[in-house]
């Protein structure tokens, strides 16, 4: 009897532990639509996502690109944010609309000791008949 259950609690856990690593399908269809944007014209990204954004966004990105934490990104002497990466900032969904929002690279290393800005976009996206279309971007350059 005892082995059944042990049997069963270790069953339990594993189908626990898959169900937690599945990416949220919204997440998913979110950051699809969003790299078009992020990615036009440059390929793909590695995405920087800090300890602060949702682990379910977090999942969604990994199953798309290679994602790393923000202490990973390589060091550079010129650049914050070397060509290649980008810094996610947001990663929001709430009911029918969404929003990223992160800073492209290459992102140039502030001789005053402050981080730089370089390219910011906000992308807004809206759920319509169960697909998440992305309606534009902002983009600002400082």
């Amino acid at each position: 009897m005892r082995a059944y259950a042990i049997l069963a609690f270790i069953c339990l856990a594993a189908a626990c532990a898959s169900e937690r690593s599945r990416p949220d399908r919204d997440f998913v269809s979110v950051a699809e639509a969003s790299l078009k944007v992020i990615e036009e014209r440059r390929g793909p990204v590695t995405i920087v996502v800090p300890p602060e954004i949702d682990m379910t966004a977090r999942i969604a990105l990994e199953s798309l690109r290679n994602v790393i934490s923000p202490n990973a990104v390589p060091q550079s002497e010129s650049f914050e944010l070397p060509e290649g990466y980008f810094l996610l900032k947001t990663f929001r969904i709430v009911g029918n609309e969404a929003q990223i929002e992160g800073t492209l690279c290459p992102l140039p290393r502030s001789t005053t000791g402050m981080m730089g800005c370089g390219s910011l976009l906000k992308i807004p996206l809206h759920r319509v008949k169960g697909n998440w279309v992305q309606l534009g971007y902002q983009r600002t350059l400082c």
